[in-house]
C-alpha cells in the first residue's frame, strides 16, 4: 500500500482530487463537474452538499480499492464565497454564489459604507465589485436585507474552511481566504478589519486565524473510517486557489516571475512588485492577494474563462 497526500482543489467549474506519492508525483486525479444552481429567489447557489458529497464518495472507493493509505489532506476553493452556520453547526442557509445579482440599493450603499470606512477600499485592497465579489457586500446584504436570516446565523467560514471543518470538526478561519477581495481584511495592520467586521456586526461569527503553513487537524474517526486506514490523517487549514497556485513557485524560484493563473478568471500575480493600492488600480481591478505568510500580491483579473464557454 503507497502512502499519499490527498489534494482537493474545488473550482468554480470542475471538482479535482489528486493523490501525490512522497516525490509529489500525481498517482491519480478524479475530477467532476458540480454546477451552481438556481434558487427560487433569484439567487444562484454553489452546491455544497454535493461537492461534500462527491469528497465521501472518493474516499470511500480509496478505502475499498485499497492501494493508497492517506496520511494528509489539503484542500483549495475558488474565492469570494462563504458558509454560513447555525448554532448547532450546519448550514443556516444555502451557499450563496459569488454570480449572484443583487439590488442596485445594495450596490450603492455598500460603496458608500466602504469608502466611510478608514481606508476605504484601497486601505482593504479591493475594488468596488458586481455582484457578491466582495463577500463584504453579501454581508452588508444579509444584515440590511435579509436581518432575520443574519440573526439566525452563528458562524461564517470561507468556503475552503466550511470543508476543512467538514472533515476535522475544527472552525477556523484563514488569511488567503480572508484577503481575496473581500473587503473584510486591514491590508496596513495585516489582520481582518476591525472597522468592515465591526461595522457589520460580524466579527464574532468569523472563527479564529489558523496558520496555514503550520497547523493541522486530525480528520474526524468516521471519515478515516471510510479510508479504511488506522494511521492518523492530518488535514491542513485550506487555501484560496490563487494564493495556493503561487505557493510552489515561491518555494522553488530564485528570481522574479509572474504568474498566470488560468480558469474560470484569468489572474496575473506578480509577488515581487512593489506597488501601493491607487484608484487607478481599483478601476483597473488591479488588488493585492496574500500568500499564507501574509505577504501581500499584486495582482491583475480578467473574467476570461467564461468566453471559452460563449464562443
Amino acid at each position: 500500500m503507497q502512502d499519499v497526500s490527498m489534494i482537493l482543489d474545488f473550482g468554480k467549474t470542475n471538482k479535482k482530487m489528486l493523490l501525490f506519492d512522497a516525490d509529489l508525483q500525481v498517482v491519480e486525479e478524479r475530477s467532476t463537474g458540480i454546477a451552481e444552481y438556481a434558487g427560487e429567489d433569484g439567487l444562484l447557489y454553489d452546491d455544497a452538499p454535493a461537492m461534500w458529497d462527491w469528497l465521501q464518495a472518493e474516499m470511500r472507493r480509496i478505502g475499498q480499492e485499497g492501494r493508497y493509505r492517506v496520511r494528509a489532506i489539503n484542500l483549495t476553493t475558488f474565492g469570494a464565497t462563504v458558509a454560513h452556520l447555525d448554532a448547532a453547526g450546519e448550514l443556516a442557509m444555502p451557499v450563496v454564489s459569488y454570480a449572484s445579482e443583487v439590488s442596485g440599493d445594495i450596490d450603492i450603499g455598500f460603496k458608500y459604507w466602504m469608502e466611510s470606512l478608514p481606508g476605504g477600499f484601497a486601505r482593504h485592497a479591493t475594488p468596488p465589485l458586481p455582484q457578491l465579489l466582495n463577500v463584504g457586500k453579501q454581508l452588508y446584504w444579509l444584515r440590511y436585507e435579509k436581518p432575520q436570516l443574519a440573526e439566525r446565523i452563528a458562524h461564517t467560514l470561507f468556503l475552503p474552511q466550511y470543508f476543512v471543518y467538514r472533515l476535522t470538526g475544527k472552525a477556523v478561519s484563514e488569511p488567503t481566504s480572508f484577503g481575496c477581495h473581500t473587503g473584510l481584511w486591514d491590508f496596513e495592520s495585516m489582520q481582518p478589519s476591525e472597522h468592515a467586521l465591526d461595522g457589520l456586526q460580524w466579527r464574532p461569527r468569523f472563527a479564529p486565524l489558523a496558520q496555514p503553513m503550520q497547523q493541522t487537524f486530525p480528520l474526524k474517526p468516521d471519515l478515516q473510517a471510510l479510508l479504511q486506514t488506522d494511521t492518523p490523517v492530518a488535514v491542513g487549514t485550506g487555501l484560496h486557489d490563487s494564493s495556493s497556485a503561487l505557493v510552489p513557485y515561491l518555494h522553488a524560484l530564485r528570481k522574479d516571475f509572474v504568474l498566470s493563473s488560468t480558469g474560470t478568471w484569468i489572474i496575473t500575480l506578480n509577488p515581487d512588485a512593489e506597488f501601493h493600492l491607487t484608484d487607478e488600480d481599483l478601476q483597473r481591478d488591479r488588488l493585492y492577494y496574500l500568500t499564507p505568510e501574509l505577504r501581500p500580491v499584486r495582482a491583475a483579473r480578467l473574467f476570461a474563462g467564461r468566453e471559452h464557454d460563449v464562443q
